[in-house]
């Protein structure tokens, strides 16, 4: 690909991850791959999605949770910062 090609390609994941995250307000990043589509690599997504939390538009945070199982979970969650 062209670097104008690759900069119009990331500009849609960029346009998608935003869109998702619009709808479905928390998500992990397994289920916002699944969002933005499972055909994108995620070695493309998360590279965009690093540069929405660097331009403070997306939060990523890390919650625990207790599981029903009893275990302590550590969950990400991915979510538009609406503090903007």
């Amino acid at each position: 690909m062209r670097e104008s090609d690759t900069e119009s390609f990331e500009a849609t994941i960029y346009d998608k991850i935003v869109h998702v995250l619009s709808v479905y307000p928390k998500l992990s990043p397994s289920m916002l791959q699944v969002g933005i589509g499972t055909s994108v690599p995620p070695s493309i997504w998360r590279r965009v999605l690093q540069d929405l939390v660097e331009e403070g538009k997306v939060v990523k945070d890390e919650e625990v949770r207790l599981a029903p199982s009893g275990r302590h979970q550590l969950y990400t969650v991915i979510s538009l910062n609406n503090q903007q």
